[in-house]
């Protein structure tokens, strides 16, 4: 008897050592990171660089400007006015650069009247991202140049926009 109960206690575990396992698991993570990006692309239009500033202008576009940003917060722009900087004032204006004569031009924005503080002013405040191709808008300047009668002269005033993540 203690032979049998000794052989049928080796044959179950004989059993245990040598069954197989039918299933198993194992599990990995593939992760990856996207860092926040934000960049500005201006384009001139409608003979930007030679204006003609003996004639009135309306909302003549100037500029295309493609906004795109990853960040899901949202970003800003701002624009900026050399002149306007220089000059301390609310509006942006053509300076000219022998004689100093000025003609004063306001700029809208995708629509939007923009005004200078110190010569810069926010123009986009978005609380998200943009769509992958970006947001296009348009700059327009108006200017009443005619009874400005200006001297012969070179004019100009230099635009910098800047994209900002929050």
């Amino acid at each position: 008897m203690k032979k049998a109960i000794m052989v049928a206690v080796m044959v179950s575990l004989a059993t245990v050592a040598f069954s197989q396992t039918l299933e198993d698991t194992a599990s990995i993570r593939l992760s990856g990171r996207v860092e926040k990006y934000v960049s500005i692309v201006v384009s001139g239009l409608n003979n930007y660089d030679s204006l003609d500033l003996t004639v009135d202008v309306d909302n003549l576009a100037v500029v295309s400007v493609i906004e795109k940003s990853n960040v899901r917060e949202g970003y800003t722009v701002s624009l900026t006015s050399a002149n306007a900087t220089a000059g301390g004032t609310e509006n942006a204006f053509f300076l000219g650069a022998a004689g100093g004569e000025e003609l004063t031009y306001l700029i809208e924005y995708d629509g939007t009247p923009v005004s200078f503080n110190g010569g810069l002013a926010e123009i986009t405040n978005s609380n998200n991202k943009t769509g992958f191709v970006g947001t296009e808008r348009t700059l327009a300047i108006s200017y009443s140049a005619a009874e400005a009668h200006l001297g012969n002269d070179d004019y100009h005033d230099d635009l910098t926009f800047t994209i900002t993540a929050k």
